[in-house]
């Protein structure tokens, strides 16, 4: 698969951010270029004391400006779309996998990332965005990456409560029970969700098995809930898989019809560099990393569920 998606970039990807990193090249000296020309047009308008001449020359300038600022925006705007979608064709290919829809502007709702169980918040400042759906077996699926913040009490201003990628899965037929899977190190900063799903039963258990898993992982279920039917030991392992391949640690909570995850991240995928190259392999590889193994975790819910 990694050697086909290197094919993959070298065909597909590499000739459209060619394109895309001539478009900025260019935007970038036309900026240059009216920078220059407008310290120009102002040190001999200064020299002549010649304001008059100075305000006729800015006007089309102060304009000019405005036209290549809409431009960079509408490049920046333009080029994660572009890329994700051929990188989502390319996962299309897959035989398990149905047609993955990318809306860049669309997001998860504020109600259903309130209503997954892993959060406490009121989340007065919530942003979502790049919104992909699909279906993998026969499991569908929405994720997009939120940004949320929550006022900070008596301090001012807002905390983060989370950042990152957040995806619900809905499975064709209710499992019984639930269960909640979160990072021990998170416990502590978890505690108001553990409280609240332990009023509902909730009690820690150990896989046998699995240490290592149980070194980073703390698992709850209701009495209900059978363990070895809703977790298995692959769904166990692309989780730590995950945590090892990025050093962020999802959180899961498996219940009725579904699965809620969240996939923390410090970094802003795909976003493009203005004064910088994006002709960079690492980059558009690392996303389809951390995006394929997001889709196993979900491809693992469809064998389980």
């Amino acid at each position: 698969m990694e050697e086909t998606f290197r094919q993959f970039y070298n065909h597909t990807i590499y000739p459209e951010l060619y394109r895309m990193e001539r478009r900025r090249k260019r935007l970038l000296m036309m900026l240059a270029g009216m920078g220059v020309l407008s310290v120009l047009v102002l040190s001999i308008g200064f020299v002549l004391k010649m304001n008059a001449l100075i305000l006729f020359l800015l006007l089309p300038l102060v304009g000019y400006f405005s036209w290549l600022g809409r431009a960079l925006r509408q490049y920046v705007k333009l080029f994660k779309p572009r890329i994700v979608k051929l990188i989502l064709d390319f996962i299309d290919n897959q035989l398990s996998y149905d047609t993955l829809h990318y809306e860049p502007e669309k997001g998860i709702s504020k109600k259903m990332f309130l209503e997954s169980g892993l959060f406490v918040t009121k989340a007065d400042d919530y942003q979502s965005e790049d919104y992909i759906s699909g279906k993998i077996g026969d499991v569908a699926f929405e994720l997009s990456e939120i940004r949320a913040r929550e006022l900070a009490g008596q301090q001012s201003g807002t905390r983060l409560v989370f950042s990152g990628v957040f995806f619900k899965a809905t499975f064709n037929r209710p499992v019984r029970g639930a269960i909640l899977i979160i990072p021990r190190h998170e416990r502590a900063r978890m505690n108001k969700v553990i409280k609240k799903f332990n009023l509902k039963g909730g009690k820690p258990v150990v896989l046998d098995g699995m240490d290592e898993f149980n070194e980073r992982f703390l698992i709850y279920r209701t009495l209900n809930a059978s363990i070895s039917m809703a977790v298995s030991k692959a769904f166990c392992e692309s989780i730590l898989n995950y945590y090892q391949m990025t050093k962020e640690s999802p959180a899961v909570l498996i219940s009725g019809e579904g699965a809620y995850a969240v996939l923390p991240s410090s970094k802003d995928m795909l976003e493009p560099k203005l004064f910088s190259s994006n002709l960079k392999f690492e980059e558009i590889d690392e996303f389809y990393r951390d995006l394929n193994m997001l889709l196993e975790l979900i491809e693992e819910l469809d064998r389980m569920f």
